[in-house]
């Protein structure tokens, strides 16, 4: 895609995240979309079919560069606790950061009246988070550093501890995004439980 096509469409995505963040999913729609990026509606539908089709893409763009941030821990192997750390430090501060956090809040008031919206959310953000992560703790499970066992509990269960009691604050209002140090102290926490289930002699 050539820069002046690619920049539009980043455009429209921003446009439409700030009005779907504002309004809601259900109180915007592609006129005001194509007016807040100051372009036509044909325009805008020459990038994108559907309202869905935009939301989808800003999902997508909201969790850019965190598949790399989460891969990039195998380059520790083979300290098991290094992965570990860098895996999760990656994962806390992706879950707890602004933009994920709006967009959850989002996604939760309108999920009632539109599961299928839910779903778009789930599939593009959540669950490619999920695969992704299940990527490097299989690697360590095949490479003898993890006892092999079902990867999805596995990472759940990671997801868990590094996020629990944080995530949910945030995500409520309550507290704003971590500091890195109560990120580090968090995941540290969390690595010494889960290792102690999840190493080859546990």
């Amino acid at each position: 895609m050539r820069k002046k096509t690619l920049a539009k469409r980043q455009t429209f995505i921003h446009a439409a995240g700030d009005l779907f963040l504002e309004r809601g999913f259900f109180g915007v729609t592609m006129e005001a979309i194509a007016l807040k990026a100051n372009a036509s509606k044909m325009t805008l539908y020459n990038y994108f079919s559907s309202k869905d089709d935009i939301f989808k893409a800003y999902i997508v763009e909201v969790g850019v560069g965190s598949d790399m941030s989460l891969l990039s821990s195998l380059e520790f192997k083979p300290d098991v606790r290094a992965v570990l750390y860098h895996l999760g430090i990656a994962y806390l501060a992706f879950v707890t950061s602004p933009d994920v956090v709006s967009l959850e809040r989002l996604v939760i008031g309108e999920a009632g009246r539109s599961p299928e919206l839910a779903h778009v959310f789930y599939e593009n953000g959540p669950k490619k988070i999920l695969v992704i992560m299940s990527q490097v703790i299989q690697e360590l499970m095949d490479e003898g550093l993890l006892c092999h066992c079902y990867i999805t509990d596995c990472v759940l269960d990671f997801q868990a501890l590094c996020s629990s009691g944080v995530a949910e604050k945030c995500l409520w209002n309550i507290e704003s995004p971590p500091e890195l140090d109560v990120q580090k102290e968090k995941v540290k926490r969390a690595i010494s439980i889960f290792t102690q289930h999840y190493s080859p002699t546990a």
